[in-house]
């Protein structure tokens, strides 16, 4: 039992966690705790977080406080897992189609990756998978948020798509010319993607 409350506290409130949260240290009592594999609401516990990583969970009655350490208060409130989105684009505008899209420079973008970021940890989503950006602003947009810079999600993206150089896949892939073989353009293409940390691959369609 012990061990489903501590995975149901598992990114306490992001609004809580989101700011310096790598070198945040804090208590947090009063809210009621979402045991997602029960769905029962765990009551009269604490959670510890130290460095930014929750640490335990425990009964609030037999829990010793460490000396100084900040404790927020978040009585009437919930706490839930972290939630995770597979698919995002957090460098994108949504709003941007046809001709509008000539207005997202690479600049443009990076500032809608900041905006977007931010959104999507208060919407309460701890973990992204952004599956494509261009110019690689995904790679500096996760190393911003990374080192605290500016508030964000954890991140793993892919980079750009995997597909053959022809078709309409190629307007949004980069490729050298001439190259002709599945085989030569996927080494091409993952030997590109290495040096910059791509964690995850996807399969384009032609």
């Amino acid at each position: 039992m012990k061990r489903h409350i501590h995975l149901a506290a598992v990114a306490a409130l992001t609004c809580v966690l989101s700011i310096d949260a790598a070198a945040q240290s804090l208590v947090i009592k009063g809210a009621s705790i979402l045991d997602v594999v029960t769905g029962d609401l765990i009551e009269d516990h604490l959670i510890v977080v130290k460095d930014g990583r929750i640490e335990r969970v425990d009964a609030a009655r037999s829990t010793d406080l460490p000396k100084g350490i900040e404790v927020v208060d978040l009585q009437g409130h919930t706490v839930l897992p972290g939630l995770i989105d597979m698919h995002v684009h957090l460098t994108s505008g949504g709003g941007y189609h046809g001709y509008e899209s000539l207005k997202l420079t690479d600049e443009r973008r990076a500032i809608l990756g900041v905006v977007h970021a931010e959104t999507t940890l208060l919407a309460g989503f701890t973990t992204v998978r952004n599956v494509g950006a261009g110019s690689f602003g995904d790679v500096a947009l996760r190393d911003a948020i990374n080192e605290g810079d500016i508030p964000g999600p954890r991140m793993w993206f892919q980079v750009r798509p995997l597909a053959l150089p022809v078709g309409t896949a190629r307007t949004i892939i980069y490729y050298p010319p001439n190259t002709a073989s599945r085989e030569k353009a996927s080494q091409t293409v993952l030997g590109r993607r290495v040096p910059r940390s791509a964690q995850t691959l996807s399969m384009a369609p032609i």
